[in-house]
């Protein structure tokens, strides 16, 4: 009965987390497609790309705050049901307006799920294999998304990326009745609830601060090939292969963390970003622009999957799942901005290159506070397995006896 609760746990987790990750997953996309549509400039597109994931911030605190007092499954069939009418909305508006509504809606939607989705992979008996899984199953439900969205861009642009999106949520629809109505993500008793560590605010904010370096130049992917040259079908292609190969980064962070530990994977990956963030920006041929998406999506993926490990790792409550992903989402709301007031000053493409400088300077700032849970962690993990096996000493001995 209990493994088999924890399955059903593992397959809600990955459904709603693959229904609500799709918004960050088609950001680029749909932000370009709705400036050519309405003829709107990047710096427009910009602001309604940040309105959306700031609503799913938005929401994601408030739900998180009543996390105790609510019933999850409804919560996330409501939010899920909300977000496939907007996107649905979304495809026959013909205004600003009525599309920034709509989006209003998705992101709102979409927060009270990812809330739910989070919560139930935080009470999982292995926390760090589960979100592993979830990024690897959205990986390929992305690599799917960009497959369909690009045919379905060249011939019905915008309305054609939402439909899409609307689709692949009807599709994971029916598994989110599988998420648990339990209040609490993890049971913790009255007298050891002094004991839970509490959210480690300074890493939740630079979690924040990294995202937002992240979508100050990522949302406008699909504008950097643009300025190549590059058709929006071989941008959409290159995107799949990435999320496809960062399948496999997904699934290797058990491994890494188990083996090298936290503190190494954290610094390579960081690092690695930044030489891929910085090239990406700088790109001035197809080669060069394919290899760094490819290697930055890689990478990223390998990121968040660790953070979300860590952060369950350090608190057993899964607050700082929430916490730093709401955080996450408010840079990721941020960072569209950021990077279309930047090209709107710059002018002519030529502020690709500076957000390339901004965010190599944003990651460098924030890789010590990352590096310092990670120690934690590691630290932490040497503790347990260590107590570990000297009880499974001294229970050999017993039975020895």
């Amino acid at each position: 009965m209990i493994l088999q609760r924890i399955d059903k746990q593992v397959v809600a987790a990955i459904s709603g987390y693959i229904f609500s990750g799709l918004f960050i997953v088609s950001l680029p996309i749909w932000v370009s497609a709705v400036i050519d549509d309405l003829a709107i400039s990047e710096r427009i597109g910009g602001y309604l790309g940040s309105f959306e994931i700031g609503c799913v911030a938005i929401a994601m605190l408030v739900v998180s705050r009543y996390t105790p007092v609510i019933n999850k499954r409804k919560v996330a069939l409501i939010g899920g049901l909300l977000s496939i009418a907007a996107n649905i909305g979304s495809a026959i508006a013909d205004t600003l307006i009525i599309l920034s509504v709509m989006r209003m809606f998705v992101g709102l939607g979409l927060g009270s799920l990812l809330v739910c989705a989070l919560s139930t992979a935080a009470a999982t008996t292995k926390s760090q294999h589960t979100f592993a899984y979830m990024e690897a199953s959205l990986a390929v439900a992305a690599s799917i998304f960009y497959t369909l969205s690009a045919l379905q861009l060249e011939m019905f642009g915008s309305s054609g990326v939402f439909i899409t999106l609307a689709l692949i949520q009807l599709a994971c629809l029916p598994l989110l009745r599988l998420i648990p109505v339990e209040k609490f993500a993890v049971d913790i008793e009255p007298e050891n609830a002094n004991k839970v560590a509490k959210p480690r605010w300074s890493v939740i904010c630079v979690n924040g601060l990294f995202y937002c370096g992240m979508f100050s130049f990522w949302t406008f992917v699909s504008r950097i090939g643009a300025s190549l040259d590059i058709s929006h079908m071989v941008v959409g292609n290159v995107l799949s292969v990435a999320f496809v190969a960062a399948v496999i980064s997904t699934l290797s962070v058990p491994f890494l963390a188990r083996y090298l530990g936290y503190r190494i994977t954290v610094v390579w990956t960081v690092l690695v970003m930044a030489i891929a963030g910085f090239s990406l920006t700088h790109a001035f041929n197809l080669i060069v622009f394919a290899v760094a998406v490819i290697v930055l999506k890689f990478h990223f993926l390998l990121y968040s999957t660790m953070m979300n490990g860590m952060f369950a790792v350090s608190d057993a409550t899964g607050r700082s799942n929430g916490y730093g992903l709401a955080f996450a989402i408010v840079g990721s709301a941020v960072g569209p901005a950021l990077g279309g007031e930047l090209l709107s000053y710059a002018g002519d493409g030529a502020g690709y290159g500076l957000l390339g400088w901004l965010t190599c300077l944003i990651w460098t700032l924030c890789l010590p506070v990352i590096f310092m849970l990670a120690r934690h962690v590691d630290t932490g993990t040497r503790k347990i397995s260590s107590v570990g096996v000297a009880a499974n000493m001294i229970l050999n001995t017993e039975e020895k006896i």
